[in-house]
């Protein structure tokens, strides 16, 4: 899995950046039909059959994924406007929004696939409350550790997709993550800034702890479609552990 190659930037103004991304995906097809102008159900893919051996070891994987892209932002608000930053309410919306758009992604590949979308997931229920026990901070840092876990699973699934269109599709929401890092990081550094170093770097270690466990658990609940795609378990945990790594060291020279 590669090295994302993050590193320390200006920090940007997010809603002007998140504003001009509005409709990004708008051009991807699957097929020669535009996502989102037709059914996917009714849009080809490709000409060539599908090789039904990636939806059976992968379909209930995107699903779950799918699900966990739906999630609302109605508590990331309240939490902005407790920590008395209304002026992140417009950025967070944005970046809600993309998420959204990931799942319509995903959705719309379930669909052509016949696969049913899930409703629930134990790991989903897992993820809101760990948003949920604290603050601005802790929902910023537990949708940090999604995107970490998010950015290799699409990398993987994408490297695997039985269509060109599809891996096309995969690999926007990929890179859809290396700018949500960008824009946590920038945030949390912003929430941050003024504390001693020692809380900094205990935050941290906490952070890459949980993304470390997150993977694990996602390399085992996943193995099928991860061993389908050619990624080792191992080599999950590794990627996710290097990432959050890499990030925990960009919040601490920016708050330094």
């Amino acid at each position: 899995m590669t090295d994302v190659g993050i590193h320390t930037h200006p920090r940007t103004n997010w809603l002007t950046a998140f504003e001009r991304r509005r409709g990004a995906h708008r051009n991807l097809t699957l097929g020669t039909t535009p996502i989102g102008t037709t059914s996917i159900s009714t849009a080809p893919i490709s000409t060539a059959p599908i090789d039904q051996a990636w939806p059976r070891a992968v379909g209930r994987s995107l699903a779950t994924f799918q699900l966990g892209e739906t999630g609302g932002g109605l508590h990331l608000f309240e939490a902005a406007r407790k920590a008395g930053r209304p002026d992140l309410l417009d950025p967070l919306a944005l970046f809600l929004a993309e998420e959204g758009e990931h799942a319509r992604l995903l959705k719309m590949i379930l669909d052509h696939l016949g696969i049913v979308p899930l409703s629930e997931h134990w790991t989903d229920g897992v993820f809101a409350a760990l948003r949920r026990l604290a603050g601005l901070r802790t929902e910023l840092f537990t949708l940090l550790m999604a995107e970490v876990v998010g950015f290799h699973y699409y990398e993987a699934m994408a490297a695997a997709a039985p269509t060109a269109e599809m891996a096309t599709v995969l690999s926007a929401i990929r890179d859809d993550e290396l700018l949500h890092f960008d824009f946590v990081v920038d945030v949390l550094t912003e929430l941050m800034d003024g504390w001693p170093r020692w809380r900094v770097g205990g935050v941290l270690v906490a952070f890459v702890g949980v993304t470390a466990s997150a993977s694990i658990v996602t390399a085992i609940d996943h193995r099928r479609a991860f061993n389908y795609c050619g990624v080792g378990g191992l080599e999950v945990v590794r990627s996710c552990w290097a990432t959050a790594t890499e990030l925990a060291r960009r919040i601490a020279a920016l708050t330094a």
